[in-house]
């Protein structure tokens, strides 16, 4: 099953985020320090078809290159498409 449809005023010619994102069925939500790249790529080899990524405290990331460098670990060969 899809999950459920958007308000009634959106136009049906337009597609859902869902959609958008080629309607996957198995999701990995974002998780604080634990969705790094090699859990990731762990999660889509075994049938995962949507990874966030982890999720980063703002404060630390603005203030802090060497932390940018440390926890934004996005890159195009993590088994994702596009």
């Amino acid at each position: 099953d899809s999950p459920s449809s958007t308000s009634s005023s959106t136009s049906s010619s337009i597609p859902s985020y869902w959609e958008q994102l080629g309607k996957p069925q198995t999701i990995m939500a974002p998780m604080v320090a634990q969705s790094d790249l090699a859990f990731r790529t762990l999660c889509r080899r075994y049938g995962t078809e949507l990874c966030y990524t982890q999720m980063i405290h703002s404060s630390n990331f603005c203030k802090s290159v060497t932390f940018q460098n440390n926890h934004l670990d996005v890159y195009r060969d993590d088994g994702s498409e596009g």
